[in-house]
């Protein structure tokens, strides 16, 4: 198989193309189908043979794509160990492979990782295909910021390990300031109780299905999210299904403890935006009011100190 092609930058020499196979890490949709690069897809179409979790999935992820495929072959945790001497084997034969998870990237919390290091020690050409990642995707839409982040992969099962933990990433000053894990529909209710009992200030925001049909998001303390996600259930009963990943901002819950922030500073920061793209205060008290369910007349009052303007009688 010859070597995808890639544009070549400016000063940029290309590798010379390798005298043995090569193994692309290729991350794939985490659900919607137009995420897939014109990379992805010409990669999938070209290699020998796919390596995959989910023979089933991945066919169908094929045929979503257009792509006739190749040889499916199970690669998955359960197999990993065993299975990655044997891939590299035939990668130094000369094969073509691609190693591709049930969405997003392999290796991150997926299986690929062990199979990639074996690669890399053997000589073998190793090439990511860049594209979806549930961490990068859920850290770029949290509106967090920090000096770095963390992965933590999948939560621990038990009560008492997730309290620890939470507690544990709170109290550690020398480490990023975000936080991210994965967590399943059957635990992530409470995974977010603990969380609200453990550390009840810290912020999260908290995104089911990333970029699937049934995608929703949820922001604000571990109590507010799980206030809200209970609000929704009563209009979706499946509000708790899919896959969940939570990103936790230790910054933005010491913040909240230092300046003893409450529920009001969320509606004010949404009234002050409004006052800022010129909304009158009477129409952005309206807004404001609807959205977080506080009094008009409180916000309407707040709204005039903030536009300088006097609440003149009928005003």
């Amino acid at each position: 198989m010859k070597t995808p092609k890639r544009q070549k930058t400016a000063g940029e020499k290309l590798p010379s193309p390798a005298l043995n196979g090569v193994l692309y890490v290729v991350a794939t949709p985490l659900g919607n189908l137009a995420d897939a690069s014109p990379r992805v897809i010409e990669t999938l179409s070209q290699v020998d043979a796919i390596l995959c979790e989910d023979t089933r999935r991945t066919r169908a992820l094929l045929a979503g794509l257009g792509i006739a495929p190749p040889a499916l072959e199970r690669f998955d945790a359960h197999l990993e160990q065993r299975a990655a001497e044997a891939v590299v084997g035939r990668l130094l034969a000369g094969a073509s492979l691609a190693l591709v998870s049930d969405a997003g990237t392999p290796g991150v919390s997926d299986p690929g990782a062990r199979l990639a290091g074996l690669a890399w020690e053997a000589g073998v050409r190793v090439v990511p295909i860049a594209g979806p990642s549930a961490v990068t995707a859920a850290i770029s839409a949290s509106g967090w910021t920090g000096s770095g982040f963390s992965f933590f992969g999948f939560l621990p099962r038990s009560s008492r390990e997730r309290r620890e933990e939470f507690t544990r990433f709170l109290s550690s000053v020398h480490s990023p300031s975000i936080g991210v894990w994965f967590e399943s529909p059957e635990r992530v209710e409470r995974a977010l109780e603990d969380l609200a009992e453990s550390v009840p200030l810290m912020s999260v925001v908290a995104f089911k299905e990333l970029s699937k049909v049934h995608e929703r998001a949820f922001r604000g303390t571990a109590q507010e999210v799980l206030f809200a996600a209970r609000e929704a259930e009563a209009v979706d009963a499946k509000v708790w299904s899919g896959e969940w990943v939570l990103v936790l901002s230790s910054h933005a819950a010491r913040d909240s403890a230092q300046n003893s922030a409450g529920s009001s500073d969320a509606w004010a920061l949404a009234l002050e935006c409004c006052l800022e793209a010129g909304i009158q205060p009477s129409s952005a008290a309206k807004i404001v009011s609807q959205k977080f369910a506080v009094s008009k007349n409180e916000v309407y009052q707040l709204a005039l100190e903030r536009s300088g303007k006097k609440n003149l009688p009928g005003g």
